[in-house]
């Protein structure tokens, strides 16, 4: 597992991949995002939600550590 990258430690060149990335995903984000707000969760009770993005994140190639009950996520940078 790599380490996570500090966010005051983004160099623009992560910030660039990062946007690239989205950008050639921009299609699936945005049927994610409606899917979420189609199906809302209590405010810390987001359980599917945090599963949806975890499991994406995964299958893109990242580590991903969850928090108690499943409930906030730290990205691994890969």
């Amino acid at each position: 597992m790599k380490h996570a990258l500090p966010t005051s430690q983004l160099t623009s060149g992560t910030l660039d991949g990062l946007r690239r990335a989205a950008a050639a995903q921009q299609t699936q984000l945005v049927a994610q995002r409606r899917a979420f707000h189609a199906n809302p969760e209590l405010g810390w009770q987001e359980v599917e939600t945090t599963a949806a993005i975890v499991a994406d994140l995964q299958q893109t190639g990242f580590d991903v550590v969850s928090g108690a009950a499943f409930l906030g996520l730290s990205l691994i940078h890969i």
